[in-house]
């Protein structure tokens, strides 16, 4: 393996695909794939800060007992990742029990034995907002020296691209969202209007609007302060969102300016909504600083086939005020797990099925055990971007859990070789279904099979 280091042509392997990596979560993706093909841990994880709470979150997991990890969280400062959290100093332990700063409780609610440790902070300008933490190599040697030099300079680069994604990331969300209140903005209700389905405006479905604003807003500022506008324009859209569930369709205009836009809702069904807003405003408070206030609700409805005349008349009906806006200033480490959820929620629902999808093939192939000295051919039925089933021809001494190096031949006309290190999840006699132990961010070969 030092070999390996040496010649220091994975970082070129590492960079490559970080350089066009879009998302935060599709960074972390790649850079925890590479993490599993250098170090061949049995589970490694990247925990991120959360100083709203004072807790450290396992937001990426790989590996055994991934699901019960996935979302954990750990107060701050706890375990081998709190001391790296705190110090921003990286470890290697090669026996926990002999370790004071180990944090049993992990262990004690997955079910995992943890033996060795190691583990490198990320940072930028001398924050630290994650860690990187392996815990146990498959071959069951300790981790080397050589080994954290490595995940260090990983890290370094990992936490660059991890930043880049994040501001573009950050920058998008300036351009359309409001960060007072978290709603959708100005610019993002026109887009919606543009980019109304074209079926909507060829056959002229009904569209209902209520404009809303809080009645003298401008007063709350000058007596109140502005601190404590901005807190009765986030009781507005927190109070609105529990009366339209889906948020997608409230937007803040500006000031104290709010739409809701109602697709298929004439005069009657909009007219309705009215009411139900005015009733739970009825007696409305500020969250904070319990200052009441009052809305005036305005209904608006036309045919779709003129929707273009929507936006002219919303601003003639809003009449312009200046508007006091914050900004984002917090910093990363308070916004990077919440990043990182919003970019796993946006896959569509053909996404999620091309990775949910399991084919059902007839495939002959092999298997080596990773530490016995077991091997032999297997029949696989059915493989998915994340795992693989298949029968072997005889009875192996299997648990669940171990490791297999599977190679399978695909019928797709190149008879392209599929090479996959596999964690047994369940046995049913000669029946095995596996998933990959760290399937690559991208597979084109697999992905096209897939969809053939």
């Amino acid at each position: 393996m030092d070999d390996q280091f040496n010649n220091m042509s994975f970082f070129i392997e590492l960079g490559k695909p970080l350089a066009k990596a879009r998302t935060v979560k599709e960074t972390l993706n790649i850079v925890m794939y590479q993490v599993g093909k250098i170090f061949q841990p049995v589970n490694w994880s990247l925990l991120l800060k959360d100083t709203k709470h004072n807790e450290m979150i396992f937001s990426v997991v790989v590996g055994e007992q991934k699901k019960k990890l996935q979302g954990m969280r750990i107060p701050m400062g706890k375990g081998i990742v709190g001391r790296i959290m705190e110090t921003g100093q990286s470890i290697i332990v090669a026996d926990v029990a002999k370790d004071d700063y180990f944090f049993p409780a992990i262990d004690e609610n997955t079910g995992f034995q943890t033996r060795s440790i190691i583990g490198v902070p990320l940072k930028t300008d001398d924050k630290i907002f994650g860690v990187i933490e392996l815990v146990n190599k498959v071959s069951g040697e300790n981790f080397t020296n050589m080994e954290l030099t490595v995940l260090e300079a990983i890290a370094e680069y990992a936490a660059i691209a991890i930043e880049r994604c994040y501001y573009q990331h950050t920058l998008k969300s300036l351009a359309l969202m409001d960060p007072v209140t978290g709603l959708k903005n100005k610019i993002s209700f026109e887009n919606a209007v543009k980019k109304m389905p074209s079926a909507f405006k060829r056959y002229g479905v009904r569209f209902g609007v209520l404009l809303l604003n809080v009645v003298n807003f401008s007063q709350i500022n000058a007596q109140k302060g502005f601190s404590a506008g901005d807190d009765v324009l986030k009781s507005v859209a927190r109070m609105l969102k529990q009366v339209f569930k889906d948020g997608d369709d409230i937007f803040r205009y500006g000031g104290d300016k709010f739409i809701i836009t109602l697709p298929h809702s004439g005069r009657e069904a909009t007219e309705k909504m009215r009411q139900a807003v005015l009733t739970t405003f009825s007696n409305a408070v500020s969250l904070e600083d319990k200052i009441p206030f009052q809305v005036d609700v305005f209904v608006h409805c036309q045919e779709t086939d003129v929707l273009e005349n929507l936006v002219a008349f919303v601003k003639k009906r809003f009449s312009k005020q200046p508007s006091r806006e914050n900004t984002m200033d917090d910093g990363m480490e308070m916004h990077l797990h919440s990043c990182i959820s919003k970019d796993s929620m946006e896959l569509d629902a053909e996404q999620e099925l091309k990775v949910g999808f399991r084919k059902k093939v007839s495939l002959n192939g092999d298997f080596k055990h990773s530490n016995k000295r077991m091997f032999g051919r297997i029949s696989v039925h059915d493989i998915s971007m994340q795992g693989i089933g298949f029968t072997i021809l005889k009875t192996q001494g299997f648990e669940v859990g171990d490791l297999l190096d599977v190679s399978v031949t695909l019928d797709d006309g190149k008879k392209t070789r599929i090479k996959r290190r596999v964690s047994i999840r369940i046995i049913d006699g000669k029946n095995i279904i596996a998933d990959f132990y760290n399937p690559p961010p991208f597979d084109k070969h697999l992905g096209f099979y897939l969809m053939g």
